[in-house]
């Protein structure tokens, strides 16, 4: 879906409301719930949606809205998951937990459009130093960005649109467990990149996904589970 050319990208949550509404009843028995475009029981593995690397992308311009930039549906551009059948992506080892939702919906489509607001999370934060693109990786692959901290490049990832590049007040947001070898980026994300809102505390955005090189494994080891709210 997410490919598709809408007259109106604000749209996109509406189209398919109907479908979820179908599918909530037929699959889940009216128990699971819908959020911007995700499912409740699969919420952690929905965060991790990928920019496809050929695809133009944006965002909604000022003053319009489409959806929370944790969503797919903030995205005017092809995107996808990671595979459920790869082994990494079955493990119960997500480090984030959804702590409450507090989205503004339309109230004759509950399902559908998002106004705003935000959900409550906590999980594993660290705050990057920058973000830099790898010269010699090419114009294709226009959204792969080395990671840097202290100096060091300790992972690399995409940002959702290009003009995400020169974040700042860039952090990495821990969403499961990576082992050794799990470092194939950018089918198998295991972080998101994510912005501070300027003048606040702990209030994020998304501006993209990453993994950790294999030799920074540890890199979350002395952070604690903090709460944050993320738009």
């Amino acid at each position: 879906f997410s490919p598709r050319q809408l007259t109106y990208r604000s749209d996109s949550l509406s189209a398919l409301s109907g479908l979820a509404s179908i599918f909530k009843e037929a699959y889940t028995k009216g128990e699971d719930e819908y959020i911007a475009g995700l499912w409740l029981r699969d919420f952690p593995h929905g965060l991790l949606w990928t920019v496809e690397v050929s695809s133009e992308t944006s965002r909604a311009p000022d003053p319009d809205y489409w959806a929370p930039t944790w969503s797919w549906a903030s995205i005017a551009g092809e995107v996808y998951w990671p595979a459920r059948t790869i082994e990494r992506h079955q493990r119960d080892d997500f480090t984030v937990e959804l702590l409450g939702n507090e989205l503004r919906v339309a109230k004759e489509n509950p399902m559908g459009t998002v106004l705003g607001g935000h959900i409550r999370m906590r999980g594993r934060l660290r705050s990057l130093s920058c973000i830099t693109k790898p010269v010699e990786w090419g114009a294709l692959l226009r959204y792969r960005y080395d990671l840097w901290c202290n100096g060091q490049v300790i992972g690399n990832g995409s940002v959702d649109v290009d003009a995400d590049e020169t974040a700042e007040g860039a952090w990495l947001l821990q969403m499961h467990l990576q082992q050794p070898g799990d470092c194939f980026f950018p089918y198998h994300p295991t972080a998101l990149i994510v912005q501070i809102l300027p003048g606040s505390w702990m209030k994020f955005v998304r501006i993209g996904c990453a993994v950790l090189d294999d030799e920074k494994l540890d890199f979350f080891d002395l952070c604690t589970p903090q709460e944050f709210e993320f738009y």
